[in-house]
């Protein structure tokens, strides 16, 4: 009887960590992502910003917010899969004396597969909002995202645009020669 109230015991306690470690993946992934943590929403930032220097109308920016929005919704639904991905490759590799290596091989080809299809969709995402610009807009865009990394700076979403305090110095080093 004692032996089944402690196997009972630790089955019930694996399945709760497994459970509430999904669980966890899920919501620490969540906050991670978004407009202006990594995702595409650093640009609408930037264009809401400059909006009057890019000449931008209204209608373009709710065309680019609605195109933003879509893709953060598409990027955190392949990033739940590739969280939920893991944790079954973390229950495979457990195993190591039953090790299932057709369906090891298996899940790391959805997962390369996921973060393939991530890729393609970020640079189809890119290619509609140029879509939306005028090629003079475009231009304009273009030359600040270059100024911005010729001179180091990012736009972070708390604090505006922060500086790379290496490049500054790389930079005062370069203006002395």
């Amino acid at each position: 009887m004692r032996v089944k109230r402690m196997t009972l015991f630790l089955v019930l306690i694996v399945g709760f960590s497994l459970t509430a470690s999904s669980v966890l993946a899920q919501a620490r992934i969540d906050q991670r992502r978004g407009p202006g943590r990594g995702g595409q929403g650093g640009i609408l930032m930037v264009l809401k910003a400059k909006q009057a220097e890019l000449n931008l109308t209204d209608e373009q920016l709710e065309k680019i917010t609605d195109l933003i929005l879509a893709q953060e919704e598409k990027t955190l639904k392949h990033r739940n899969a590739q969280g939920e991905l893991g944790l079954e490759l973390r229950k495979v590799m457990l195993d190591r004396e039953n090790m299932d290596y057709n369906r090891l091989k298996q899940i790391l080809s959805q997962r390369s597969d996921t973060r393939e299809n991530m890729f393609i969709e970020r640079l189809k995402n890119r290619d509609a909002i140029a879509a939306v610009l005028t090629p003079e807009q475009q231009e304009a865009l273009n030359s600040l995202r270059s100024d911005r990394l010729r001179r180091g700076q990012r736009f972070t979403r708390d604090r505006g645009i922060r500086r790379n305090p290496r490049l500054d110095r790389l930079y005062k080093d370069f203006e002395k020669t």
